[in-house]
């Protein structure tokens, strides 16, 4: 549950990502999957070394929409 609704919003919101990384990474295939794991795993970065510099590769706006995506996820989930 709740995994519907968030998937419509991370198809939605990692495409112009997938375009972006696509232009710096030629033939490597991003997926939306690939996305969403990388800003996952941002926080184990951070942990890990105190500081990151691999989330920089995101914008403030592109972690909001990360964000919603999980506040979909928990609110049609469990909300």
């Amino acid at each position: 549950m709740g995994s519907v609704q968030s998937g419509a919003w991370y198809d939605k919101y990692t495409a112009p990502i997938i375009a972006r990384f696509k232009e710096e990474v030629p033939g490597f295939n991003f997926t939306v999957e690939d996305i969403v794991g990388m800003q996952q795993l941002c926080g184990y970065d951070t942990v890990i070394r105190n500081q990151t510099n691999f989330c920089d590769v995101f914008t403030a706006e592109e972690w909001i929409d990360f964000e919603y995506g999980n506040d979909l996820m928990y609110f049609y989930s469990i909300g």
